[in-house]
């Protein structure tokens, strides 16, 4: 398990989508940016509509570092084993049986043997993968996307603590082409997380009546932070067994779809041409909501978190951050926390 800079487990969070591409006509699609150390950036943003006229937005940055780390898996199942190689090595670096740890990518096709036409398999840094993604990439293309959940938090420049969720891709493939009028097409925009459960109530709305909904307040931990979020259950049963089954600090993991929701309303416009007309416009911005459908009884547990742990955790992240925010902070190396990587196989 992965352990956080302040000593406790990680909460990890993953996602899955299948789509097509839109957004790499943008101006955001694929930047390069110098950051205020010197440091060159790249980045690349992408949407991948899950449904009609349904998207999420996919998030990747990358930088270079001093070292990338290669892994070779043990036959017996046992941890794998890591080497440390120069960031200048790392496309000629080639011991047997060892692969990069990085974004795999597969958005070209190559010939096999026989003839057929598969995906090439890449693995590259987060910093090349960007490139990568903005030489192949197209609007239209039929993807599949594996990745990461990162939550992140921040104060705006009026002092205003904002929350931000990105769902950074660890593997982007070609897939067969999606098409959303086949009655046979299943939509694909799952995610899985382990939580730390705060607890749960009823879901109201600006007028402070129930919705049918239910929210869990949790906390995520990060590699250098502990974040809020909030997830939703609309089923009354699943809501009824979180409440009998939890208590706060429980760790769980829950499973569900990620939804992009757009509120809209049916409104009148006179404009001397005629006759007013409905077209649906805006009232707010979209949101992302996490749905929860499932709760993984196997995951719990009441004794890996606690109250205090938890909140020494969070006053030595505040004082941590104080002392960046007096002094700067000047450590440039990408820290993979303890090297407990996990071996995923590619996924098409």
């Amino acid at each position: 398990m992965a352990v956080s800079k302040y000593g406790l487990v990680q909460t990890k969070g993953s996602f899955q989508i299948r789509g097509i591409v839109s957004g790499t006509q943008s101006n955001n699609f694929y930047r390069e940016i110098t950051t205020s150390t010197g440091q060159t950036m790249r980045i690349v943003n992408f949407d991948v509509e899950y449904e009609k006229g349904k998207r999420l937005r996919l998030n990747l940055t990358g930088a270079p570092r001093d070292y990338v780390y290669f892994s070779k898996s043990h036959q017996n199942g046992g941890k794998p084993e890591t080497e440390k190689v120069t960031w200048g090595d790392r496309f000629s670096f080639n011991r047997e049986g060892f692969d990069l740890i990085g974004v795999r990518i597969g958005l070209a096709k190559v010939a096999t043997s026989d003839g057929r036409q598969v995906n090439e398999r890449k693995v590259v840094t987060e910093y090349d993968a960007c490139q990568e993604v903005q030489a192949k990439l197209h609007d239209g293309q039929s993807v599949y996307v594996f990745g990461n959940i990162e939550h992140r938090s921040y104060f705006d420049k009026n002092g205003n603590k904002k929350q931000s969720v990105n769902l950074v891709p660890t593997q982007i493939s070609l897939c067969q082409d999606v098409d959303f009028s086949d009655e046979q097409y299943k939509p694909l925009h799952a995610f899985r997380q382990a939580i730390v459960f705060m607890g749960i109530a009823q879901e109201k709305n600006d007028d402070g009546k129930a919705t049918g909904r239910f929210t869990i307040p949790a906390k995520i931990l990060e590699y250098s932070s502990i974040e809020d979020a909030e997830f939703i259950v609309e089923s009354v049963k699943l809501a009824n067994t979180f409440k009998k089954a939890l208590k706060p600090y429980n760790a769980i993991t829950v499973e569900g779809k990620i939804i992009r929701s757009i509120e809209t309303a049916v409104v009148e416009e006179d404009d001397g041409w005629g006759e007013p007309s409905e077209f649906n416009k805006v009232t707010a911005p979209s949101k992302i909501e996490y749905i929860v459908s499932r709760g993984n009884k196997d995951t719990i547990d009441a004794e890996l978190y606690t109250q205090s742990s938890i909140e020494n955790a969070i006053a030595k992240i505040a004082q941590a951050n104080k002392v960046s925010a007096d002094f700067g902070d000047d450590d440039d190396e990408w820290d993979i926390g303890d090297n407990d990587i996990d071996d995923i196989p590619w996924k098409e």
